[in-house]
């Protein structure tokens, strides 16, 4: 419960949910595998974007999946 309600207040606010945090996490020893977001709206894309990265083995620091109208995250 109290996991459940962290999240969902995150995802209010426009952070990052558990799973992105796990997944920041397992990630922090590749270069550009933090793709950092505010806008909820492009969560998805980028878990799919990690994803096919990582499968494929191809270069994440050469595909930008900023959005002009979002503001990055300062933590």
């Amino acid at each position: 419960l109290n996991k459940h309600g962290r999240e969902s207040k995150k995802l209010r606010e426009g952070g990052w949910d558990n799973s992105h945090e796990h997944d920041k996490m397992d990630n922090q020893d590749s270069p550009g595998a933090l793709i950092q977001i505010t806008c909820t709206d492009q969560v998805m894309e980028v878990m799919i974007s990690k994803k096919f990265f990582q499968l494929t083995g191809l270069d994440k620091t050469k595909v930008s999946l900023k959005d002009p109208s979002c503001q990055p995250t300062s933590e």
